[in-house]
């Protein structure tokens, strides 16, 4: 099926139009645009404090509407980033969950289940490739596609609309259901301007309305898609599996796997590659393989049980790398785009993405910040929206969506927080300069500023920061603040003024979210050394211009008046497994529940006694 959305021109009349975005899968979002321009755009985790969050975002609903002063009754349209209802369902059968359950999937379910079981049994014994593998393999997406789609999903979408109406007030006639990956490819294309010329769009994920891949064009204003991949054949999902097999949570954990692959042993890693190769290959613009993915795991866990957990993970990122890198060259060499612009959550694999700018005649590259399905609510609402009034989107002209809060509400957190009875509040005249100051002098300091960024990435208001040269706070960082894996490297916030001396960036390809790698210079890795990668020298760096956050910019440019090094270690503002602070008090209770010792939040500083 080929999905196409025609892009007009804007016209000289504008019509207020309100268009709310919603993404209901793993880290549920809400994301609300007024004449094609974010407004506000949160995840329910933020404000739930329950990561990865999922289900209908009421919460990050209700800020929206407050942050643009409306209610529900003045949308125009409502956009889910999904025609099959929750994206995530079907992958597995572990992910049926009541709802599915009430509307009929306990009809299916057991057969679907039964089927899917013996396919892993089957494949689990070796017999790969074989008739038996192959036809049990057919039966189970039979079963999925045939008869678990056509049962309950009809069914459920037509509950969840009903659901979404009566949370909304509004009549289901407002309620656009957006294909998944047209919403991943939406977000990719309209979040930051693009060069003219011909842009190709790539979109990949676990699975989404049947396809874990798509290649887009957009010429002209028209996105069109060119070739795309069936879930069955999925890299996400392999990924998962292989995180799952390691022992971290799959859909999580897999940027651990990313951050220990380069530890593993060279000789290691180049025997456990050929037999991850055989679970998917690439047939130029689409994956595929002997088998689903979804009935891999049982041969999974048989393929590398007793495999060194390095050796595996430098595997698992090398095919991962290798495989998007030439899906990347073959669409490049079909479509003949110098622009390219990338979504869906394997795009958050920051080494695969260093690949993929790297190649040769790319003129334009960009990923969409935090582009698992949380930016989809963002892609959504800007389909909707060109649908609704025939006219482009407006750029993402800043990531800091979230909410703010005045010092009159900060310095009442804090009163009622009892902090002060084991801090010092103090006031600066200058709390941008005593930032920089205390991290020159090497203290660790978390800071809450403005509004908070959207997505998974830290980019200055809600980040723990740290001297970029100080590989002594390391420990501290990982054991009394953050809690993190021993291998795990931290990131950093690079002044643009600054790259040149700290990154390889022959093209001056932007990172303003960290979502690129980059190799370092020999500067880079002496004075960034605690923020790089200790084995490969890599960095996921934000590239802070002073337009796109001019406090933050202000702070670690005093930073280099003081120590000459025009960059700080940058790591988000949380302890391990709890979501990204959002308001006041969450950053204060983060202060007094870590090792943390320095808090700028607002006006103040407060520092543990």
């Amino acid at each position: 099926m080929t999905l196409t959305a025609e892009i007009a021109s804007p016209d000289s009349k504008k019509k207020s139009v309100y268009v709310l975005g919603l993404s209901e899968a793993h880290n549920c979002t809400a994301a609300l645009l007024c004449d094609g321009a974010v407004v506000a755009m949160a995840s329910e985790e933020r404000f739930s404090r329950r990561k990865n969050d999922t289900g209908f975002p009421r919460r990050a609903v209700d800020y929206v509407l407050a942050e643009a002063g409306i209610d529900s009754s003045r949308l125009d349209s409502v956009a889910l980033s999904y025609i099959n209802p929750y994206p995530h369902f079907g992958v597995s059968v572990d992910y049926v969950d009541e709802g599915h359950q009430e509307l009929g999937a306990r009809r299916v379910t057991p057969l679907r289940e039964r089927v899917h079981a013996a396919a892993q049994l089957v494949y689990g014994l070796g017999a790969r490739g074989g008739v038996a593998a192959r036809v049990l393999d057919y039966l189970e997406r039979a079963v999925y596609g045939r008869l678990y789609a056509p049962l309950v999903w009809p069914r459920l979408r037509k509950r969840q609309l009903a659901q979404i109406s009566s949370e909304l007030g509004v009549p289901e006639s407002k309620i656009s259901p957006i294909d998944h990956h047209l919403s991943h490819a939406a977000s990719a294309r309209w979040f930051a301007s693009v060069p003219d010329g011909p842009t190709m769009v790539l979109t990949l994920d676990g699975a989404g309305d049947h396809v874990c891949s798509a290649v887009w064009m957009d010429e002209q204003g028209k996105l069109t898609q060119q070739a795309s991949s069936p879930n069955a054949y999925s890299l996400g999902i392999l990924y998962s599996l292989v995180t799952h097999q390691l022992g971290m949570k799959a859909g999580e954990h897999e940027y651990k796997v990313m951050g220990l692959a380069p530890y593993a042993d060279q000789d290691g890693q180049a025997r456990v590659l050929p037999l991850l190769q055989e679970f998917i290959q690439l047939n130029g613009l689409e994956f595929t393989g002997p088998i689903s993915t979804r009935a891999s795991a049982a041969r999974v866990e048989q393929t590398l049980r007793g495999k060194r957990f390095d050796w595996v993970s430098g595997a698992m990122q090398q095919l991962c790398e290798d495989l998007m890198q030439e899906w990347a060259a073959n669409a490049q060499e079909v479509t003949g785009a110098h622009n390219i612009v990338c979504a869906g959550g394997v795009f958050m694999n920051v080494k695969a993405n260093m690949l993929i700018k790297d190649l040769p005649g790319v003129g334009h590259f960009a990923v969409c910040p935090s582009a698992g399905d949380e930016s989809t609510a963002m892609g959504a609402a800007y389909e909707a929206h060109r649908r609704l009034t025939g006219r482009a989107p407006i750029p993402l002209d800043s990531i800091y969506t979230g909410p703010s809060f005045t010092d009159e509400e900060i310095e009442a957190a804090i009163a009622a927080s009892g902090v002060a009875s084991t801090c010092d509040v103090d006031k600066p005249s200058d709390v941008d300069m005593a930032t920089a100051q205390l991290l020159a002098d090497g203290e660790i300091v978390a800071r809450f500023q403005g509004r908070m960024e959207f997505g998974a990435r830290a980019l200055g208001n809600r980040s723990i920061l740290a001297h970029p040269s100080d590989r002594d706070g390391i420990p501290i960082l990982n054991e009394q603040i953050k809690q993190r894996d021993f291998w795990m490297p931290f990131a950093a916030t690079v002044l643009d003024e600054a790259q040149g001396r700290y990154l390889i960036n022959a093209s001056n390809i932007p990172s303003p979210h960290m979502m690129v790698g980059f190799e370092t210079t020999e500067l880079g890795r002496r004075e960034l050394r605690a923020a790089i990668h200790p084995v490969d020298k890599t960095v996921r760096p934000q590239i802070l211009r002073h337009v796109d956050n001019p406090r933050y910019h202000r702070v670690i440019s005093m930073f280099e008046e003081l120590t000459g090094i025009g960059a700080v270690l940058n790591t988000s503002f949380n302890l391990h497994g709890e979501p990204v602070v959002c308001s006041p008090s969450d950053a204060i209770a983060t202060l007094v529940r870590s090792g943390l010792r320095r808090l700028a939040i607002g006006p103040f500083v407060i520092s543990k006694r």
